[in-house]
């Protein structure tokens, strides 16, 4: 090989197969997983556990099912679920068996509120629009089946006989009521289910639960559909005894499979009521049913033999970056040829964890129809840009066998996640840090006893005053120096109409005395619905750091509403910090090898800094501060950043074609990276085309095919052999490339290596220069 001077090398190359082979690696994988029991503690709906409660069936219950479909399946079923055995009982004591059924699993005095995820105590019955009710799930008032049973209370041994043709009995039915916040309640109204957009949302037609709830509410209609001979489900938006929309709560209650806190309701109802929910005890019915396997003979029972460990939730991880990995462990019994992990968007899944292998979806071989306990892997990579929390599940599912994983995690830059800069529940001694101020009326704000998610709120009603009313509510001072994008959260609700409320804010009120004494500026009117809605309003208005924010009340003693307010925070986001020059690129000039350019200077400027700048280049470029001292590593200390005087030379020590390109790179803690460009002009005396450049500045290669080269007859270019080698050793001499690949060349066992006898003449021929032969495969 000669580049610079004179060693060349010739290579010749025969055809080279390339053959394939497939590997097969059969894994064995044998590890332990400690299972809780029946009494181990259960989850959430919002934060489920699975396998740690049982059903109290006989496992005969449903063994009449096995080999029927369509119809005669529908039928049987129905018969089960409701038949002489089946016991009615009254809407008095739903009260009792929603405390029992709904209890919260992480706190036995309280109820878990279906739609709004949270708990309340089990004795705050609906009163007004606070408190919980007995939600039905199918609507009562569309059902036909209002005022169906007794208000009042007998007990669970107290009870009648029911038939699938009494449609009065659902009105009890605790398979189809939850408990429910009553204000949500009321907000879902008799509307039907489908996505909307996102939690607790609903348009004209359709309501949405949250995720965790979703398939709770699919079973409990699937049930109802089979349990009354005059209910049903259907696509779409629905009236009267048909609810809609049945495509929806089929893909429900695929995402939000049964846990154990549904498990433990069905075995809690099924005390009282003799019968149970078959959809929560085998979901796999439903595919038969409604499903793709319509048509298709039920095999049998299809209780869920996969159990699951938990994984905790991600943090904040940006679009295009990938989170740390977490573990879960899964096991199993009663299971099919193999088990199936679905990966949802935004998270990936593997059996290792080692990087390369996360995928979407994962097939694991079951022996024996059971999993030992095998640890899955599962990271965060955040598919699109979200900019909130994301919640989803991880399906398993094996034969008739499923269950689901919830994963979470949040999307977006942790920069611009807001912090929260203040927060007031009013439940301190009814804030004393916010001024209430009545400017006319013997009415203020004051805290009552009907606050968000219960405890207190602060709240006002000019009803029956003796005066019209002004009332101000004022914050305490806020700042929010260091901060930017300020919005105001807060939760209100407002029933009645009459009142006006106003928001404002001012930069020159003292803090104490009259509001009207000061200058205020209207943000926006304020409004609220009849039940706890949440609003966020932007303070981008707001050019002062310092400020405070007021709501203004204005009413007649005859014409007031009653205004509850609670849970206020006041949010911004850090202003990140940035690092800008004063140039964008830096040009020199050519600069030969072994010398030195002149020196570049730039500026730099620095805001909201949380450390020191990290400047680095790479050769033949140099920094300096001083332009004494000189390196590819610089570093500025935070507080002379801002307007920090720079300087880059350019010291090459080789020639090089075409000029230069480089880059500083000017790092701090969680600022994004300034780039700053360096060019360098090319050598106006090298040609621009390589081609031009003598043999000693380029690396050349011939790819010759000689055919039949040591077997001249064959060759069709020589008649002897000794004019073959002359022709070619003369040709490869005169062509003077570095690296020459040659094809045809005899050379085995039987006729000789005639490679070798080309190297010898060309050696010969060469002078100073020296040629290496090497023989492929």
């Amino acid at each position: 090989m000669k580049i610079n001077g004179n060693n060349k090398k010739c290579m010749k190359n025969k055809h080279i197969s390339i053959l394939r082979f497939d590997f097969f690696l059969f894994l064995s994988l044998a590890l332990i997983l400690q299972v809780g029991n029946s009494n181990a503690q259960i989850g959430t709906p919002n934060n489920p556990s699975y396998g740690n409660v049982q059903t109290t069936a006989t496992n005969d219950y449903y063994n009449s099912l096995i080999g029927l479909s369509g119809a005669e399946l529908r039928t049987a079923l129905q018969n089960i679920v409701v038949n002489s055995n089946t016991r009615g009982q009254t809407y008095g004591d739903a009260w009792l068996m929603l405390e029992e059924a709904d209890e919260n699993p992480d706190d036995d005095t309280q109820v878990w509120q279906v739609y709004i995820e949270t708990g309340i105590a089990k004795t705050a019955h609906v009163s007004g629009s606070t408190g919980w009710n007995r939600e039905h799930v199918f609507p009562q008032s569309r059902g036909g089946f209002s005022g169906g049973t007794s208000t009042s209370s007998d007990g669970k041994d107290v009870y009648f006989s029911t038939s699938a043709s009494d449609i009065a009995h659902a009105h009890a039915d605790a398979h189809q009521l939850r408990a429910s916040d009553a204000g949500e309640n009321a907000n879902r109204g008799s509307l039907d289910f489908a996505d909307v957009n996102g939690p607790r949302t609903k348009n004209s037609s359709f309501y949405e639960p949250p995720v965790s709830a979703k398939g709770d509410i699919a079973r409990a209609l699937f049930y109802m559909a089979i349990r009354y001979n005059d209910l049903s489900l259907a696509d779409g938006d629905q009236d009267g005894q048909i609810i809609g929309d049945l495509a929806s709560l089929i893909e429900w209650h695929g995402i939000d499979l049964p846990d154990d806190y549904e498990m433990r309701r069905n075995n809690v109802i099924y005390d009282w009521q003799n019968n149970r929910n078959p959809f929560t005890d085998m979901p796999a019915l439903v595919d038969y049913l409604w499903g793709d396997l319509q048509g298709v003979a039920w095999p049998g029972n299809t209780t869920t033999g996969i159990r699951l460990s938990s994984v905790d939730a991600f943090p904040i991880v940006p679009y295009g970056s990938v989170s740390e990995i977490k573990t879960y462990e899964i096991e199993g019994t009663e299971l099919g040829a193999k088990l199936n992990i679905d990966a949802p968007e935004h998270f990936e899944i593997s059996l290792t964890n080692n990087t390369a292998d996360f995928v979407k979806n994962i097939e694991i071989a079951i022996t024996d129809n059971e999993l030992e306990a095998t640890t899955i892997y599962v990271r965060f990579v955040p598919e699109r840009a979200v900019g909130a929390e994301i919640s989803a599940y991880i399906i398993h599912y094996s034969g008739n066998k499923s269950t689901r994983l919830t994963v979470s995690g949040t999307e977006g830059n942790p920069l611009l996640t807001p912090d929260e800069l203040y927060t007031q529940d009013f439940e301190t001694d009814c804030a004393p840090d916010w001024l209430k101020y009545s400017v006319s009326s013997n009415k203020n704000w004051d805290c009552d006893t009907y606050g968000h998610n219960g405890g207190t709120a602060i709240a006002m009603n000019n009803y029956e005053a003796d005066t019209d009313s002004e009332d101000w509510l004022v914050s305490p001072l806020f700042n929010t120096s260091g901060y930017s994008q300020a919005k105001l959260k807060y939760w209100m609700e407002w029933d009645y109409s009459g009142s006006v409320v106003e928001l404002f804010f001012s930069t020159d009120y003292s803090g104490t005395g009259n509001p009207n004494d000061a200058t205020w500026t209207k943000l926006k009117d304020v409004t609220s619905e009849d039940n706890w809605t949440e609003y966020v309003s932007d303070l981008h208005t707001i050019s002062s750091a310092s400020f405070y924010l007021a709501f203004k009340h204005v009413s007649t003693p005859t014409s007031s509403s009653r205004i509850n307010l609670d849970d206020i925070s006041l949010i911004a986001i850090e202003l990140a910090p940035i690092i800008s020059s004063s140039k964008a690129s830096i040009d020199f000039t050519y600069t030969a090898p072994n010398t030195t350019s002149a020196s570049i200077s730039y500026t730099i400027n620095a805001e909201n800094l949380e450390s020191d700048i990290e400047l680095v280049t790479e050769a033949p470029f140099e920094l300096s501060a001083d332009e004494t001292t000189w390196a590819n590593t610089l570093t500025v200390a935070q507080a002379e950043a801002d307007g920090k005087l720079l300087y880059v030379r350019c010291k090459p020590t080789t020639d090089y074609l075409g000029g230069l390109k480089g880059r500083i790179t000017h790092s701090g803690t969680n600022a994004t990276d300034l780039i700053v460009d360096i060019l360098v002009a090319a050598n106006t005396d090298i040609p621009a085309n390589a081609s031009s450049l003598t043999n000693d500045k380029t690396l050349d290669l011939v790819s010759w095919n000689l055919e039949w080269f040591g077997t001249p007859s064959k060759s069709g270019h020589a008649s002897t052999w000794d004019e073959q080698l002359t022709s070619v050793s003369t040709k490869i001499i005169d062509l003077d490339a570095d690296i020459y690949a040659l094809q045809e060349v005899v050379a085995d066992a039987l006729n000789g290596n005639y490679l070798d006898s080309l190297i010898v003449e060309l050696n010969n021929q060469a002078g100073a220069d020296t040629y290496t032969g090497l023989l492929g495969p």
